[in-house]
């Protein structure tokens, strides 16, 4: 009954193993709860033509024990309104397994969305016309800084460190342990923004020399226009490394 990774949830491929489930199963979701199997079916036919473009993605592992089933998703749906609304959020689905007779079925299917109302609401009234759902083949490389994508001050200084035997190679350019929220270069970080923002933005504006900046600032904006979720950072820095790896897990 329950989905895997390269089956979608069953509202965006408009499959549905009815025999899966008990004819009074219990279908539950944020809004509403109700039972029988044939209403959950009559519902699902009619949210087909309400959706116009989906996608979706496996989060973590499914799961599992003796009578319940847990899966997480990503979902990214365009519904069919003018203004052409996005919605995407973490959803989840618990199937819990009971006996009917001989049969081993889902006796109740119940639904979780990881999003708050405001959010929901947001999403819902907000243009999607430029918002991607699937997400691109390709990625723009929009830098074009001659030093690349490390940090252009920290970066070199790691790397004299560890040439004199003075900082641990963990075989990353910068240290990851340096993300940890107790660890000094954290501490530092929150000090340096707090105090020190007149400095960090002198330094960036150094190293970007010029440039014109109506055009980059195009560029910018169109760019994360055609993204759910932007991030522009130093590929070697450790807590944009973090940061990543936090949507990765989304």
């Amino acid at each position: 009954a329950a989905d895997n990774e390269r089956t979608p949830p069953y509202f965006l491929g408009g499959e549905f193993d009815a025999q899966a489930y008990a004819e009074d199963c219990v279908f539950a979701d944020p809004f509403v709860s109700f039972q029988g199997r044939a209403r959950f079916q009559a519902n699902l036919a009619n949210l087909g033509g309400f959706i116009t473009e989906s996608y979706a993605r496996v989060l973590g592992q499914a799961e599992k024990n003796d009578d319940t089933y847990y899966q997480k998703f990503l979902v990214k749906l365009r519904l069919n309104l003018p203004w052409s609304p996005v919605l995407a959020w973490p959803w989840a689905v618990k199937y819990v397994i009971g006996l009917r007779g001989d049969d081993v079925v889902v006796i109740e299917h119940i639904e979780s969305w990881d999003v708050s109302a405001e959010e929901g609401v947001r999403q819902l009234f907000r243009s999607g016309r430029n918002a991607k759902v699937t997400p691109s083949s390709t990625v723009e490389n929009v830098n074009t800084n001659k030093l690349g994508n490390a940090d252009p001050i920290v970066g070199p200084l790691v790397k004299v460190a560890r040439a004199l035997n003075l900082m641990q190679d963990d075989g990353n350019p910068e240290p990851l342990a340096w993300a940890d929220s107790d660890s000094i270069p954290q501490q530092f970080s929150k000090f340096s923004q707090t105090f020190l923002a007149s400095f960090k933005q002198f330094a960036a504006d150094f190293v970007a020399g010029e440039y014109d900046q109506r055009t980059i600032d195009t560029k910018i904006d169109k760019f994360i226009a055609s993204q759910a979720v932007t991030l522009f950072t130093f590929s070697t820095c450790p807590f944009c490394i973090r940061a990543k790896q936090l949507l990765d897990d989304l």
